[in-house]
């Protein structure tokens, strides 16, 4: 009898987590339709821009990529870019919730990295000097 009770209790739990990871599944391809429709509706107009997603301390993140400097710019003066980030807070924000869509978007364009960079060379190369003096 003690056998039946412990297979049907191992049973039902594996059903009970088949259940969870599945519901939770669903709901991730919900938010992830949500987010990509999101995108479209406030970035068709520019050509090239894509959306690119990871994760932070566990939260989602997106870098919403332009082609240009000058199209990122047009975003945001157009507050496309805070529609955008009122959106994902809407899909991704829960009451009790430390999720912040402000901190979690981020706009840039191709090739801003470099630019940088290029425009902080010496202050790169001041670092790279105070670590060679310290050793």
């Amino acid at each position: 009898m003690g056998w039946y009770i412990a297979i049907v209790t191992c049973v039902l739990l594996s059903a009970l987590m088949l259940r969870f990871f599945h519901t939770n599944h669903e709901e991730y391809k919900r938010k992830v339709a949500r987010q990509e429709k999101a995108f479209e509706t406030h970035f068709a107009e520019f050509d090239d821009a894509r959306l690119e997603t990871s994760t932070s301390y566990g939260y989602p993140a997106f870098s919403v990529i332009f082609r240009t400097k000058e199209d990122l710019r047009c975003a945001e003066e157009r507050g496309h870019i805070a529609k955008f980030i009122r959106e994902i807070q809407n899909i991704y924000g829960r009451p009790k919730s430390n999720f912040s869509a402000e901190r979690a978007v981020y706009g840039t364009y191709q090739g801003e990295t470099e630019e940088w960079m290029a425009e902080n060379k010496h202050v790169l190369d001041d670092i790279v000097e105070q670590l060679r003096r310290k050793q």
